[in-house]
């Protein structure tokens, strides 16, 4: 049972180091590619960017990292770590702590366990710093981690990454149904071809009677070219209520203390679960603050419905009036 298992301090039971300082001046060796801060997502790496540092024989073994090591961001977004799988030999900076069991954790359940412990606040009480929190050594090694027998922490692994397996399918298969949906929306409301389907008398490819007979046959001039008949350009505050002011943040620790069955959502994403809700009905939520665009420059939305918390970095909308 989990509140059996005992707490124990995580330094005496890895291997755990900073990477590199990022020096020119006093560094020499062999150039070779490092991971940095920006190299590390949750969960995987991004390669695109290496660059490279000077590293001496005898700091070989110290800053390289081993298939299955665990590297965890120092600051930035402290704790955020993924498992290394790709070639042994990678560097890290001093952005990163390598961390390597010695015989009592399994790394995989290790990143687990900070991705729980970050997404709950369990790190914050170990940060350091006010305006940019970092995670020092001392603190990875003072970090108190549950410590399951290692049978059952294997056994906890190959449900969990099997779990995100199916995830990573699903992703997969909603980029495919995104980009459809996307293609779609272009053709309807941006080039209007079931108009122009209509004008020519016939009906949009792909598109049922029934969804045809909602376009007009026709256009007409507005302000900002030609639109189909009776649509109009509005700003969006005329067609939808923004419901900013009753948002409440909680801290990590307040949503630990308050855990619950209602979904708590922060600017890009879920964060928690916790005791009650401000929100009732189907919304969307957009980033206000911090992870407002993806990769691609999109901005990042979450589709909501029923009972749920929103903290202040998302903005609430809702349509109203049709």
């Amino acid at each position: 049972m989990s509140s059996e298992w005992p707490s124990v301090r995580l330094g005496d039971h890895v291997d755990a180091c900073l990477g590199k300082m990022l020096d020119a001046k006093k560094n020499k060796g062999i150039p070779q590619s490092y991971l940095g801060n920006s190299n590390v997502r949750w969960g995987e790496f991004y390669l695109d960017d290496l660059a490279e540092m000077k590293f001496e024989a005898h700091e070989e073994e110290r800053y390289s990292l081993k298939p299955g090591d665990l590297v965890v961001c120092e600051g930035g977004e402290p704790g955020r770590c993924a498992i290394w799988e790709g070639s042994p030999g990678m560097k890290v900076q001093k952005a990163l702590h390598r961390i390597r069991p010695k015989k009592s954790f399994n790394n995989y359940y290790l990143f687990y366990w900070f991705r729980l412990a970050a997404q709950t606040g369990r790190l914050d009480p170990y940060f350091t710093g006010t305006t940019i929190k970092h995670l020092t050594g001392k603190a990875i090694a003072a970090l108190e981690v549950p410590l399951p027998p290692i049978e059952e922490q294997i056994a906890m692994v190959d449900v969990l990454t099997r779990l995100d397996g199916r995830i990573a399918l699903l992703r997969e298969t909603n980029a495919t149904l995104e980009a459809i949906a996307q293609a779609l929306f272009k053709s309807w409301f941006v080039d209007f071809d079931p108009v122009h389907a209509k004008q020519q008398g016939r009906v949009q490819d792909g598109m049922d009677e029934a969804a045809a007979a909602l376009f007009p046959d026709g256009f007409e001039e507005s302000e900002l070219g030609l639109v189909p008949m009776g649509w109009s350009y509005v700003s969006l505050k005329e067609v939808v209520s923004i419901s900013d002011s009753k948002r409440i943040p909680l801290s990590g620790q307040e949503r630990t203390k308050r855990q619950g069955p209602y979904p708590y959502y922060g600017a890009a994403a879920l964060m928690d679960n916790v005791d009650d809700y401000i929100f009732d009905g189907i919304y969307l939520l957009t980033g206000e603050d911090g992870s407002v665009a993806d990769e691609q420059g999109f901005p990042i939305t979450q589709y909501v419905w029923g009972k749920f918390w929103v903290n202040n970095h998302a903005h609430i909308l809702q349509g109203r009036d049709g």
